[in-house]
Protein backbone atom coordinates (compact mmCIF):
# COMPACT_ATOMS: atom_id res chain seq x y z
CA UNK A 1 0.00 0.00 0.00
CA UNK A 2 1.45 3.66 -0.96
CA UNK A 3 2.53 6.07 1.41
CA UNK A 4 -0.81 8.87 2.34
CA UNK A 5 0.88 12.51 1.34
CA UNK A 6 0.95 15.01 3.61
CA UNK A 7 0.90 18.70 2.30
CA UNK A 8 2.51 21.14 4.38
CA UNK A 9 1.01 24.57 3.84
CA UNK A 10 3.32 27.80 4.31
CA UNK A 11 0.99 31.00 5.55
CA UNK A 12 1.63 33.06 2.16
CA UNK A 13 -0.29 30.47 0.18
CA UNK A 14 -3.14 30.29 2.88
CA UNK A 15 -3.05 33.58 2.28
CA UNK A 16 -3.49 33.64 -1.03
CA UNK A 17 -6.43 31.45 -1.10
CA UNK A 18 -8.14 33.35 1.39
CA UNK A 19 -8.15 36.27 -0.73
CA UNK A 20 -8.88 34.42 -3.78
CA UNK A 21 -12.49 32.77 -1.79
CA UNK A 22 -10.96 29.00 -2.53
CA UNK A 23 -10.17 28.05 0.85
CA UNK A 24 -13.31 26.31 0.92
CA UNK A 25 -12.39 24.38 -1.98
CA UNK A 26 -9.61 22.83 0.58
CA UNK A 27 -12.41 20.45 2.18
CA UNK A 28 -12.78 18.76 -1.29
CA UNK A 29 -8.99 18.49 -2.06
CA UNK A 30 -8.76 16.33 1.70
CA UNK A 31 -11.87 14.24 0.91
CA UNK A 32 -10.81 13.78 -2.67
CA UNK A 33 -7.26 12.77 -2.27
CA UNK A 34 -7.29 11.05 1.31
CA UNK A 35 -4.37 13.47 2.29
CA UNK A 36 -3.80 15.62 5.52
CA UNK A 37 -3.24 18.83 5.41
CA UNK A 38 -0.96 20.31 7.97
CA UNK A 39 0.41 23.53 9.23
CA UNK A 40 2.12 24.10 12.39
CA UNK A 41 2.13 26.44 15.25
CA UNK A 42 4.37 28.86 14.12
CA UNK A 43 2.76 29.30 10.55
CA UNK A 44 -0.29 29.93 12.82
CA UNK A 45 1.16 32.64 14.79
CA UNK A 46 2.13 33.83 10.83
CA UNK A 47 -1.29 33.70 10.06
CA UNK A 48 -2.47 35.62 13.24
CA UNK A 49 -0.38 38.28 12.63
CA UNK A 50 2.42 37.74 14.76
CA UNK A 51 5.03 38.24 12.74
CA UNK A 52 5.28 41.58 12.37
CA UNK A 53 6.81 42.03 8.35
CA UNK A 54 3.02 39.95 7.72
CA UNK A 55 0.92 43.16 7.44
CA UNK A 56 -1.07 41.09 4.92
CA UNK A 57 -3.76 39.02 8.07
CA UNK A 58 -3.29 42.50 10.00
CA UNK A 59 -3.19 41.05 13.16
CA UNK A 60 -5.56 38.32 12.97
CA UNK A 61 -5.77 34.95 11.19
CA UNK A 62 -8.72 35.36 7.86
CA UNK A 63 -11.80 33.85 9.26
CA UNK A 64 -11.80 31.18 6.42
CA UNK A 65 -8.59 29.82 7.36
CA UNK A 66 -9.81 29.94 11.08
CA UNK A 67 -13.24 27.99 10.45
CA UNK A 68 -10.64 25.38 8.23
CA UNK A 69 -8.75 24.09 11.06
CA UNK A 70 -11.97 24.20 13.50
CA UNK A 71 -13.31 21.90 11.46
CA UNK A 72 -10.71 19.55 11.08
CA UNK A 73 -9.65 20.47 7.07
CA UNK A 74 -6.28 22.16 8.28
CA UNK A 75 -4.61 20.11 11.04
CA UNK A 76 -2.01 21.68 13.53
CA UNK A 77 1.26 20.47 14.66
CA UNK A 78 2.32 22.24 17.96
CA UNK A 79 5.74 22.77 17.31
CA UNK A 80 6.42 25.66 20.27
CA UNK A 81 8.93 23.53 22.16
CA UNK A 82 11.73 23.79 19.07
CA UNK A 83 11.66 27.45 19.41
CA UNK A 84 15.15 28.11 19.68
CA UNK A 85 16.08 25.22 17.35
CA UNK A 86 13.92 26.55 14.67
CA UNK A 87 15.53 30.02 14.96
CA UNK A 88 19.11 28.11 14.09
CA UNK A 89 17.40 26.19 11.57
CA UNK A 90 15.99 29.05 9.83
CA UNK A 91 19.31 30.92 9.24
CA UNK A 92 20.86 27.62 8.34
CA UNK A 93 18.44 27.15 5.34
CA UNK A 94 18.43 30.79 4.68
CA UNK A 95 14.19 30.41 5.40
CA UNK A 96 11.82 32.50 7.77
CA UNK A 97 10.85 30.63 10.96
CA UNK A 98 7.52 29.17 9.38
CA UNK A 99 9.13 27.51 6.29
CA UNK A 100 11.64 26.19 8.18
CA UNK A 101 9.51 24.50 11.02
CA UNK A 102 7.54 22.87 7.98
CA UNK A 103 10.91 21.52 7.17
CA UNK A 104 11.76 19.86 10.46
CA UNK A 105 8.41 18.62 10.51
CA UNK A 106 8.18 16.79 7.38
CA UNK A 107 11.90 15.85 7.92
CA UNK A 108 10.47 13.73 11.18
CA UNK A 109 7.41 12.85 9.41
CA UNK A 110 9.80 10.83 6.52
CA UNK A 111 11.86 9.84 9.68
CA UNK A 112 9.42 7.65 10.56
CA UNK A 113 8.50 6.58 6.87
CA UNK A 114 4.76 6.88 7.28
CA UNK A 115 3.81 9.58 5.32
CA UNK A 116 5.06 11.82 1.62
CA UNK A 117 5.68 15.21 2.53
CA UNK A 118 4.40 17.55 -0.46
CA UNK A 119 5.65 21.50 0.94
CA UNK A 120 3.12 24.08 -0.53
CA UNK A 121 4.68 27.32 -0.60
CA UNK A 122 5.25 30.29 -3.15
CA UNK A 123 8.90 31.38 -2.36
CA UNK A 124 11.46 30.07 -4.71
CA UNK A 125 14.41 29.62 -1.58
CA UNK A 126 11.36 27.23 0.30
CA UNK A 127 10.83 25.14 -3.41
CA UNK A 128 14.69 24.92 -4.11
CA UNK A 129 15.50 23.83 -0.88
CA UNK A 130 13.04 21.14 -1.06
CA UNK A 131 14.03 19.96 -4.00
CA UNK A 132 17.30 19.53 -3.11
CA UNK A 133 16.44 17.50 -0.17
CA UNK A 134 14.12 15.56 -2.00
CA UNK A 135 10.80 16.68 -0.34
CA UNK A 136 7.47 17.08 -3.69
CA UNK A 137 6.85 20.19 -4.00
CA UNK A 138 3.92 22.31 -4.81
CA UNK A 139 3.97 25.97 -6.04
CA UNK A 140 0.59 27.77 -5.96
CA UNK A 141 0.00 27.01 -9.61
CA UNK A 142 0.14 23.57 -9.25
CA UNK A 143 -2.16 23.77 -5.97
CA UNK A 144 -4.49 25.62 -7.82
CA UNK A 145 -4.86 23.43 -10.54
CA UNK A 146 -5.68 20.48 -8.44
CA UNK A 147 -8.02 22.92 -6.07
CA UNK A 148 -10.07 23.47 -9.41
CA UNK A 149 -9.93 19.84 -10.54
CA UNK A 150 -13.49 18.62 -11.35
CA UNK A 151 -12.86 14.80 -10.63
Amino acid sequence: MEKPHRYYFDSDVLILLDRCGLTGKLERFKRRTGTELIITTTVKNELEGARHKQPTTRHDMPASIRNAMRAGIITMVDDESDEKARGIRAKHLGLDRGEASLFALMESDGARGTEKPVLVTNDAKAYKKAKEMKIKGCNIGELLQYLCRDK
